[in-house]
């Protein structure tokens, strides 16, 4: 089973998004090179080059390299020596309230993790805020965005790849639009917490239920 998400936290009006004429590039998650953060920096100038009207966020904790280089000051300095430091701010952690605005007035979120994961909150967070989402082609992630419906997966550390899908989302508005009205219905009817507690509940009975009775709901009657 998937991990419940309250999708209804994250619902934001998107139709006013076409009237605007810079786009954002959302990435939520600590500042480490598992998260996929240093392949999302090289992707960044290709992606301004096609669209100069793109304006990327990073949102988490600041982590260290194994020199013990803050992440930060290095993408700092990266953007820098490319000359795209103007359309990039990096912020650190933020409380929930400021995350779900960062949501609302993103267009785009971008999950390039180079990590195994079960399940990714932060691609079904940014899906049931009705963002398409552009992720990393590994573990659990496959299975919380529906590649080429919800999102578009990449395969992880191609920061071509992920440049190419981030340049298609940010010619194509519509594009982004259907995208992000298909993941918002995919975490209201997958990961909802009716839907995800129903689930547990056929688990649960195809264990414990005892003879002679259809369901735990019958019992409880």
């Amino acid at each position: 089973m998937p991990n419940l998400l309250d999708e209804k936290e994250f619902n934001v009006d998107r139709s006013r998004d076409d009237q605007k004429k810079e786009i954002t590039v959302l990435h939520v998650g600590r500042m480490e090179r598992v998260k996929g953060i240093q392949v999302l920096a090289e992707a960044i100038p290709e992606v301004l080059a096609a669209h100069p009207n793109v304006r990327f966020v990073f949102i988490g904790d600041d982590g260290k390299d194994e020199n013990g280089i803050s992440w930060k000051k290095k993408l700092e300095d990266f953007f820098r020596g490319k000359g795209v430091a103007h359309a990039v701010s990096i912020f650190g952690g933020v409380d929930q309230q400021t995350l779900l605005a960062w949501y609302a007035k993103t267009d785009i979120a971008v999950v390039p993790s180079l990590n195994y994961e079960s399940f990714s909150y932060t691609c079904a967070q940014a899906m049931a805020a009705g963002l398409p989402v552009v992720a990393s082609r590994i573990g659990g992630i496959s299975e919380t965005v529906d590649d080429g419906k919800s999102g578009m997966l990449i395969e992880p550390g191609n920061f071509q790849k992920l440049a190419e899908a981030l340049i298609r989302l940010t010619r194509d508005p519509d594009l982004r639009l259907r995208m992000g009205q298909a993941g918002r219905e995919r975490t209201r009817r997958c990961f909802g917490d009716q839907q995800i507690a129903r689930q547990f509940l056929e688990v649960v009975e195809t264990l414990i239920r005892p003879p002679g009775i259809k369901s735990i709901n019958e019992r409880c009657l």
